[in-house]
């Protein structure tokens, strides 16, 4: 039995960014996006989409979708605590 071809890091990425920014509504800066995706391995990537998801079915109306898109860039944003 041959195992699926493993996904690389680039391609997850795309892969997931792409979900990430539709969930997000593409309402929000494609940097903080970045930020919160750029340093995540392809196993965490699905992870944290997971994570927005299903915070936003949850959600009852578009103020806690809102909040739930906001606590989550918020949560994973790494770029946040650079200073330069």
């Amino acid at each position: 039995m041959e195992k699926p071809p493993i996904e690389s890091v680039e391609d997850a990425f795309k892969k997931y960014h792409a979900k990430v920014k539709a969930l997000l509504d593409n309402k929000y800066d494609e940097q903080k996006v970045n930020g919160c995706m750029s340093l995540q391995a392809p196993g965490e990537l699905e992870k944290i989409y997971n994570e927005l998801k299903m915070s936003l079915e949850n959600a009852q109306n578009e103020k806690e979708k809102d909040d739930a898109r906001n606590t989550w860039l918020e949560k994973y944003d790494v770029m946040k605590d650079i200073t330069y």
